[in-house]
């Protein structure tokens, strides 16, 4: 699933922020990543890293 699909449903379902997601999953630049976040009304709470 899109990143943009899955994000757009959280917040339809009321989320207000998301973890980072798996690497790629947003973009890795930070502002970039806040600008895509807010673009859907979210903000972040942290992430995984996965080793």
């Amino acid at each position: 699933m899109r990143p943009e699909r899955v994000l757009r449903e959280m917040r339809e379902v009321g989320l207000t922020a998301t973890e980072f997601g798996p690497e790629g999953f947003l973009p890795k630049e930070p502002e970039v990543a806040a600008r895509v976040l807010d673009h859907h009304g979210l903000g972040a709470v942290g992430g995984f890293l996965f080793r």
